[in-house]
């Protein structure tokens, strides 16, 4: 199970094994927002971004991290001080609500 604080999760959702990358085990989802930072990886505000806890972070590569302090996530490529690595970002979902 991932690291991350109790607190932040908000619920469990059960997902299909065959629409992640082999070997995925200890995955958790969080909600792109504060913004557009990551286009260039076509990652949008209201994507769900799908991380997987048992990769090693790779310089460069967007992950999650959260601030030692706060316990707050954050999506970044490169690491900055004050924050751990949660888990290597492995897919991000667009998803639309029928109105």
């Amino acid at each position: 199970m991932s690291s991350m604080p109790k607190k932040q999760i908000e619920c469990y959702i059960p997902f299909p094994k065959k629409l992640l990358p082999k070997g995925a085990e200890n995955i958790f989802v969080a909600k792109a927002d504060n913004g557009n930072h990551f286009l260039d990886f076509g990652i949008k505000e209201g994507m769900m971004l799908i991380f997987d806890a048992d990769k090693d972070f790779v310089d460069g590569h967007p992950s999650c991290f959260e601030n030692s302090k706060t316990q707050k996530i954050k999506l970044l490529r490169h690491k900055e001080t004050g924050f751990k690595h949660s888990g290597k970002l492995i897919a991000a979902i667009s998803y639309y609500e029928d109105r």
